[in-house]
């Protein structure tokens, strides 16, 4: 299946969680923020990395930044299947994070 048809659900995320993963995409500390970041960039085209962490942390929508001025050099749907990726790929580093225990 191609990312962009890709849910969270398809990812392995409970959909109780996904909520919960969203709150806590805008409240991160340096630790998450870091592996966010990491996260972003494993899962995401180099060109849109930023845009999509600015989304996630900043609750700030493709269209947003679109009116903004700001040119985000692939489609919506795109951009919000790479915004899932990444989503994905930072809830289950977190998980790992907590089984091992590992800190920053």
């Amino acid at each position: 299946m191609r990312t962009r048809y890709k849910r969270l659900s398809d990812y392995g995320i409970p959909d109780v969680e996904i909520r919960g993963l969203y709150d806590l995409c805008r409240n991160l500390d340096d630790c998450e923020r870091e592996l966010l970041h990491v996260a972003a960039i494993d899962s995401c085209p180099v060109g849109i990395v930023s845009y999509v962490e600015q989304s996630l942390i900043d609750g700030v929508s493709y269209d947003a930044m679109s009116k903004r001025g700001e040119w985000i050099p692939i489609g919506r749907d795109d951009f919000y299947g790479y915004r899932r990726k990444a989503l994905a790929v930072f809830y289950w580093e977190m998980k790992g994070m907590k089984i091992n225990e590992t800190e920053c």
